[in-house]
């Protein structure tokens, strides 16, 4: 029979492990507690919020003929296109956005709500914009977008960006509900596990 002995008490893991399962209803009790009150927080942080809707606009970027009438290869094109991703995100074009749309925030706060993909093995790049305001979803997206072109053709002559598509806006579904319920469900299973070994321990020192 395994047990711990320390300097006090020798406890019996077999009978904790009995009496643990003597009270499985306590476990199921916290866990459906616990993942009930993570959910019903994420549900009013969702309501306070408001819904978060999604817009996307594709940009490309193709090879147009340089000034010294030689056409860039692809593999600096690939590189532009690379590099179109951080010009989305970067400090001026963002303070561009803000001063055109007349917004009351900082370019960098944009960021917050700023996703730039890349197409694999295309000349497309994918942006999107997190709003509440599913109008200002599209005109941040569509300004960040003709911004990121506009500088992206101005610095590297032999290019030609252009938007290609417009998606959204469409409401944004929360992927990590389903995550934080669990870890309410764990983290009330673990305080139920805790208690009932204090709860054990002093009744075995009573002994």
């Amino acid at each position: 029979m395994e047990s711990y002995r320390s300097d006090e008490i020798e406890i019996d893991l077999m009978d904790l492990t009995k009496y643990y399962l003597s009270r499985w209803y306590i476990f199921v009790l916290a866990i459906i507690v616990g993942t009930g009150a993570v959910g019903l927080l994420g549900l009013m942080k969702t309501g306070k919020a408001g819904t978060v809707y999604s817009a996307s606009v594709t940009y490309h970027i193709g090879i147009k003929s340089a000034g010294d009438g030689n056409m860039l290869s692809d593999d600096v094109l690939l590189g532009y296109i690379g590099d179109s991703v951080y010009v989305s995100g970067s400090q001026s074009v963002l303070d561009a956005v803000v001063e055109k749309l007349d917004l009351k925030c900082e370019g960098r706060d944009l960021l917050n709500s700023l996703t730039v993909q890349r197409v694999p093995d295309s000349y497309y790049v994918i942006l999107t914009v997190r709003n509440t305001d599913e109008k200002m979803a599209v005109s941040i997206a569509d300004a960040i977008a003709e911004e990121t072109c506009k500088c992206m053709t101005e610095r590297n002559p032999g290019i030609n960006a252009a938007i290609y598509d417009h998606t959204g806006p469409e409401p944004v579904k929360e992927g990590n509900s389903g995550k934080l319920m669990l870890c309410g469900g764990i983290l009330g299973f673990l305080a139920v596990l805790m208690a009932l070994s204090v709860i054990y321990v002093k009744k075995e020192i009573r002994k």
